[in-house]
Order: structure tokens, then C-alpha cells, then sequence
């Protein structure tokens, strides 16, 4: 019989747009589907346009639950799932925020091996739970040294899920693009996708604009209000991956919204990246310095302007750097293949045992303790 991997992921669409944890899964679960795997993702909120929903393996399935569930209706979901699909590994795709905590809390109480992806944004930000068998951290090497790097034992950084990127003369933007300067603008919520247009469209110098959006007539329409006519400004809807990277690496600099994982792909992809700040994602301090003369975040439009001008004509990032990101790819392989060990590791593991049965005692109520 194939193993099972089962996801816990969240989506929401107000105030803005927030995907990157949902979409990751359906990454991973692809990944998983080569090492003959089946995923079953437990999702919180709706469901996300996108092609790597539309175009997913079959052995990857998506059953919904509401977004901030209760503790007792979060219990009853995830052992619901556990008992209908018997799972050899529980993933949670991100750290628990308030509306995914009681979900968090669900997972830890079953007895079934425990991982849990996030993000690696520093040393001093790194707080995992304890009650874990293995965590994997989304985040870009290159930039730390093997010193600063201090992770538990049971954690491992993995690239982003990059493998694929299509050349610019593949891509489905004008023949001409190709050879002139463009900007890339990430438009997946309509007020990121207004918000890069309008600073695009007030940004001197000789540049092109590609718009990736699944709003393609309101984007054509502002694009036509800002004076950017079709020979300088071009809409695609969303793209696959290996396309979506390629417009990434195709440009000099990217727009984007302020998600940890949208920028990390950017910077492996060698582009500066603006980020606009949609009310929720990443806070410009949790950023680490060592990123900001890459990414502006945070900062005034006029700053992001002159920034942006600037990246439109030289590159910022050292050749030793911009060299060692080339390498950092293939992160959802490399994800699947230590998710495929933690089944047989944990059953061989005393501690983790130890650790399960810690954690189903703590998501006990008191009084069945004390029992």
C-alpha cells in the first residue's frame, strides 16, 4: 500500500491574499507523488485558484474545514482524517497563528509522527514547539554561514521548492521582451497587483512591465490608465511554476507582496524584490538585515522608486552570492525525501515516543491527567 502524508494547511483571502502555506503543500505533495506517495491535504479556508491546484496528481486530495475552528470541532476534523486515511506522517505546513492554533494543538494530540514546515527568518526568531519529530525550514543558505546557522537537531533548511525555470525566449510575454529590462509584477490579490502598477508606472528609466494576475482585465485597465501602453506593459494570468520562475529570472526586479516565500524564491532567482506590505505577512523587522540591500520593505514609495530604478540598471547582488543562489533549488524534492524517512525513524526512536506520549498528555484536559 502507498503511505500517506497527511497535510494541515490554511489559506485566507481577506484582508489579503495569504496562499504561499496552501500552495507549498500542493508543491510537496507533487514531490511526494514521484517517491509514490498519496497527500491528503486538510485545508482551512477556500481553496486557491492556481495551477498547481487545477494541475496537481491525482494522488493529491483536498478536503476543506472553516478557518478557526473551535478545539473540540479541530479534534474532531483531525481524527476524523486520521481514522478515514491512516497516515504514516502528520505535516503542518506552517507555525501555528491564532486561527490554525486549535488545529496545531489536534495534530500534536494524535499519535502519529509529527512535522511541521516554517520559515527561517533568523537564529533569534526560531522558537519551534518541542513536540515535533522533525522540522524543515524554508529559507536561503547562501546567506548565513555554517556558524550562525544553529538549529536543532531535528531541524533541517530546506531551498525554496524551485526546480524548473523557463528561458526568457520561452515565456509568454512578447518576442521583443526579451531583449530590453522589464519588471515583474506578482499580482495574486488585486491590491498587491494596483499597488506594483502604480509604482512601476511612476519608476523612470527605459523598462517593460509583466503582470502576472489573475485579475487580467482590471490589470489591463489600470495599466492603460497609467500610460503604459501594450508594447511596454504585457498581462498573463497565473503560470505554472517553471513559467512563473522563468518571469522572475527574466526581469531585473520583481514586485511582490510581503510573503517570506515569494521573496526567497525572488532572491534565489538572483532579483531584487519590492515588497508592498498587504496588513498581514511578513513585518518589515522580522526581515534580517543582512536581506534588506536586496529587499525593500517597509520602506516610503519614494525609497522603493529610487531602488528600483537603480536595480533596473545594475545588479546588487555580489558575483560570489548571485553564483551560490543558482544552486539553491530543488527544496520540495529534498523535503519529500526526509518526510519518506520519518515513519521508520520514529518507530525506531525511543525519544520520539517519549515525545508523542508528552504531547497527547498535554492536550489532555486536566482532569483526565490527574486521572
Amino acid at each position: 500500500m502507498a503511505h500517506t502524508a497527511l497535510f494541515v494547511t490554511y489559506a485566507m483571502a481577506f484582508p489579503r491574499a495569504v496562499v504561499g502555506v496552501f500552495l507549498r503543500a500542493m508543491r510537496l505533495g507533487t514531490a511526494l507523488d514521484d517517491c509514490g506517495w498519496r497527500t491528503v491535504v486538510l485545508h482551512a479556508g477556500a481553496v486557491p485558484d492556481d495551477p498547481k491546484v487545477s494541475q496537481r496528481p491525482a494522488s493529491v486530495t483536498i478536503e476543506t474545514v472553516r478557518l478557526g475552528l473551535s478545539r473540540a470541532d479541530a479534534d474532531r476534523a483531525i481524527r476524523r482524517a486520521v481514522e478515514v486515511h491512516a497516515p504514516d506522517v502528520i505535516v503542518f505546513g506552517e507555525g501555528p497563528i491564532e486561527a490554525t492554533q486549535t488545529l496545531f494543538d489536534a495534530a500534536c494530540a494524535v499519535p502519529v509522527p509529527f512535522v511541521m514546515l516554517d520559515q527561517y527568518y533568523s537564529d533569534w526568531l526560531l522558537r519551534p514547539p518541542p513536540h515535533m519529530d522533525l522540522l524543515l525550514l524554508y529559507g536561503l543558505r547562501p546567506f548565513w554561514t555554517a556558524r550562525e546557522l544553529r538549529l536543532p537537531r531535528h531541524a533541517h533548511m530546506l531551498p525554496p521548492f524551485i526546480d524548473e525555470v523557463t528561458p526568457p525566449e520561452a515565456l509568454p510575454v512578447p518576442p521583443d521582451f526579451a531583449g530590453r529590462p522589464w519588471i515583474t509584477a506578482l499580482g495574486f490579490d488585486p491590491f498587491v497587483m494596483a499597488r506594483a502598477i502604480e509604482l512601476a508606472a511612476n519608476t523612470a528609466g527605459e523598462w517593460s512591465l509583466v503582470v502576472v494576475t489573475a485579475w487580467l482585465e482590471a490589470a489591463r485597465a489600470q495599466l492603460a490608465s497609467c500610460g503604459i501602453g501594450p508594447e511596454r506593459g504585457v498581462v498573463v494570468p497565473l503560470q505554472r511554476d517553471a513559467d512563473l520562475f522563468g518571469l522572475i529570472a527574466g526581469g531585473r526586479a520583481v514586485i511582490l507582496a510581503n510573503g517570506y516565500m515569494q521573496l526567497m524564491e525572488a532572491l534565489a532567482l538572483g532579483r531584487p524584490a519590492i515588497a508592498i506590505d498587504r496588513g498581514v505577512g511578513l513585518p518589515d523587522w522580522s526581515l534580517d538585515e543582512r536581506f534588506k540591500p536586496y529587499v525593500s520593505i517597509g520602506e516610503t514609495r519614494d525609497v522603493q522608486q529610487a531602488r528600483l530604478e537603480t536595480w533596473m540598471t545594475s545588479s546588487p547582488f555580489p558575483a560570489a552570492l548571485a553564483t551560490a543562489l543558482e544552486a539553491e533549488r530543488g527544496g520540495a524534492r529534498l523535503a519529500a525525501a526526509f518526510i519518506e524517512r520519518v515513519p521508520a525513524s520514529v518507530r525506531l526512536s525511543i525519544p520520539a515516543r517519549l515525545r508523542r506520549r508528552r504531547r497527547q498528555r498535554a492536550a489532555m484536559p486536566a482532569a483526565a491527567r490527574r486521572g
